[in-house]
């Protein structure tokens, strides 16, 4: 127990430390009104991925060892990703018609990546949290170290062989993200069941909606205290005024999530 809490947070300081250092390349490589647009498009992302995928990864959390035990993860794993990627597909026709109706300020290219960058994080921060879940805290590390460290180097070379915009330093993030989603994926299913048997679990869709519908109305206001308040920012004061905004509070940001994640990655796994 004592070696996981040690992993988990030399991992995540370095994890830190990398985000921190892509704060500062971001600063330096990127136009401020780019910069602007990475968190004004990450607040919308961040819509999408609180209000409609944590609830049910939540759910999906809940019940990671006893699908584990009744050999069925891959399966209910795979459902999971299904679902991910219809709430991809749902977001960015919304945020189209949002854009539409000058609610939000994108065109429907922008949209696309949206929904992109929706689905690669979405399915990375299911695949890795589910391998910690498992007590495969190492490979959950790793795994999560190389995809922020890679995330920055496509980024950075994205930007120097074509243009320094929020479009290519987020199709850095996006590759990264799917990598090693993939890697986490192939990992998951070498790991082995200590029972042989396989047991059909039926996933009742009414059960989910119970359990998923209060914790979305609450990740709805978390969702909008943290940054949805970035959008009447955006329109105010533009994307120059809103990069100096982003940028002063992302510091303080990363010093309390690494408190809250590290415990809830340290406890989580053990209380389900």
């Amino acid at each position: 127990m004592k070696n996981d809490f040690v992993i988990l947070l030399l991992g995540r300081i370095i994890q830190i430390g990398i985000v921190l250092i892509s704060l500062r390349v971001s600063t330096t490589v990127l136009p401020e009104s780019e910069l602007g647009s990475i968190y004004y498009l990450t607040t919308l992302q961040g819509l999408f991925s609180l209000f409609l995928i944590n609830p049910v990864g939540q759910y999906f959390n809940r019940n990671t060892n006893k699908w584990f035990s009744n050999g069925v993860i891959v399966k209910c794993f795979t459902n999971q990703v299904k679902y991910i990627f219809l709430v991809a597909i749902i977001s960015s026709i919304t945020l189209i018609v949002l854009s539409r109706c000058n609610v939000i300020n994108i065109g429907s290219s922008i949209a696309l990546e949206i929904s992109f960058l929706i689905f690669a994080m979405s399915l990375n921060q299911t695949i890795l949290p589910l391998l910690n879940m498992l007590n495969k805290r190492k490979a959950f590390v790793v795994f999560n170290l190389f995809t922020a460290l890679f995330s920055l180097l496509i980024s950075l070379i994205l930007i120097y062989f074509f243009e320094a915009t929020a479009k290519f330093w987020f199709i850095g993030i996006i590759t990264s993200n799917l990598i090693f989603s993939l890697y986490g994926y192939l990992y998951l299913r070498r790991i082995k069941c200590s029972s042989n048997k396989t047991t059909e679990i039926k996933q009742n869709i009414v059960e989910v909606i119970k359990f998923a519908l209060p914790i979305s109305i609450a990740t709805f206001f978390m969702w909008y205290l943290s940054s949805g308040y970035r959008i009447e920012v955006e329109k105010q004061y533009g994307l120059v005024f809103l990069a100096s905004l982003g940028v002063g509070l992302a510091v303080s940001n990363q010093i309390f999530n690494i408190i809250e994640s590290l415990l809830t990655q340290y406890f989580i796994p053990t209380l389900y």
